[in-house]
C-alpha cells in the first residue's frame, strides 16, 4: 500500500496545532506564576463540552444557526466564560500558593478531580461527538484532506500568532514577559504582578479551552480526555524546554508529527512509548529542552 505522505503531514500539523495550544497555556502560567496546574487537562475536557453543549446543541440544533456563525460565537463565549474562569481560580484557590510547587500541585490536582467528577455527574461518562463544522475534503496529490482539518490548522496557527503579537506587541503583553523572566526586577519597575499573574492564568484557561472547541468537530469529548492531553503538554514542555513559548509550538509540533506517522506505521501505543522515550534522553542529554535557557 503506498503511503500518502501529504496526508500524515497534514495529520501531523492538526495534533500539533492543538497540543501546542495546550502546551502554551500550561507554560505561561508556569512562567508568571511559577505553580504547575494539573487541572489544565481538565480546563481543556470543560472547553470540549462547551463546544458539544453550546455550538452543537443550543446554537445549532435548538438555535439553527449557521454552522460557521455559531462556531464563531462559541469562540467569543469560551474566551469571555473561561477569562472569567482563570481570574476566579488565580485570585480565590491559586495565588496564596503561587511560587509553592508542591502546595500548587496539591491544589490543581484536587481541583482536576472536581471538574472531571462534576463533568461526569452533569454530562455523563459516555463520550461526545459533533458532525464537522467545515464540511467536504480537498483533493490533493492523491490525498483526500477533510476541511475540517485544514480549518483545525488555520484557526490554531491565527490563535499562535496572536497569543505572539500580544506578548511581543503590546504593554500588558510585554509586562508578563518580563515578570516570567524577574518578577522581582519587574516589580521595581511598578508592574503589577497580581494583574499580571491573573491575566496570565486566564490567558491559559482560554487556551486550553480553545483547544477543547477545536478538537471536538474532528475527534470526541468526555469527562476523563484531560488527563492525556495533560501528559502530552508535559512531555512538550519537557522537549521544548520549560518556559519557552517557541519551545512549546516546536515540541508540540514534534508530538503531532509522532503521533502520525507513528499510529500509521506501528501503532499510537508505540508512537506513545516513542514519546516517553523522546522525554527520558531529553531529562538525560539536554534537560533544559531544545530552545530552553541554561541554568545558571
Amino acid at each position: 500500500m503506498e503511503v500518502n505522505w501529504l496526508q500524515l503531514i497534514v495529520n501531523g500539523i492538526q495534533l500539533g496545532a492543538i497540543y501546542s495550544l495546550v502546551a502554551l497555556g500550561l507554560t505561561l502560567i508556569f512562567s508568571i506564576m511559577n505553580v504547575i496546574n494539573f487541572a489544565h487537562g481538565e480546563i481543556y475536557m470543560l472547553g470540549g463540552f462547551t463546544g458539544y453543549y453550546i455550538y452543537y446543541k443550543l446554537l445549532v440544533m435548538q438555535l439553527k444557526f449557521p454552522n460557521y456563525l455559531a462556531y464563531f460565537i462559541t469562540f467569543i463565549i469560551i474566551l469571555i466564560v473561561f477569562s472569567v474562569l482563570g481570574f476566579f481560580l488565580e485570585k480565590s484557590i491559586f495565588r496564596p500558593f503561587r511560587g509553592n510547587l508542591l502546595a500548587g500541585l496539591l491544589i490543581s490536582v484536587g481541583l482536576g478531580e472536581i471538574f472531571q467528577m462534576g463533568a461526569a455527574l452533569s454530562f455523563g461518562p459516555e463520550t461526545k461527538g459533533i458532525p464537522p463544522t467545515f464540511t467536504g475534503t480537498l483533493s490533493l496529490f492523491n490525498a483526500s484532506l477533510s476541511y475540517q482539518r485544514i480549518a483545525i490548522i488555520v484557526i490554531g496557527a491565527l490563535l499562535i500568532v496572536c497569543l505572539h503579537f500580544f506578548l511581543a506587541r503590546t504593554k500588558i503583553g510585554l509586562a508578563m514577559r518580563a515578570i516570567s523572566q524577574d518578577r522581582e526586577a519587574a516589580q521595581s519597575l511598578g508592574m503589577n504582578y497580581g494583574l499580571t499573574s491573573s491575566l496570565g492564568f486566564a490567558i491559559g484557561c482560554v487556551l486550553a479551552g480553545f483547544a477543547g472547541i477545536l478538537v471536538i468537530p474532528a475527534s470526541y469529548i468526555d469527562p476523563f480526555v484531560g488527563g492525556g492531553y495533560l501528559m502530552k503538554a508535559f512531555i512538550i514542555i519537557i522537549i521544548g524546554g520549560m518556559g519557552s513559548l517557541p519551545g512549546c509550538i516546536l515540541g508540540g509540533f514534534i508530538i503531532g508529527f509522532i503521533e502520525s506517522f507513528g499510529s500509521y506505521f506501528f501503532a499510537l501505543s508505540t508512537a506513545t512509548v516513542v514519546s516517553f522515550i523522546i522525554v527520558i534522553a531529553f531529562l538525560i542529554l539536554r534537560p533544559r529542552g531544545l530552545l530552553g535557557h541554561a541554568e545558571d
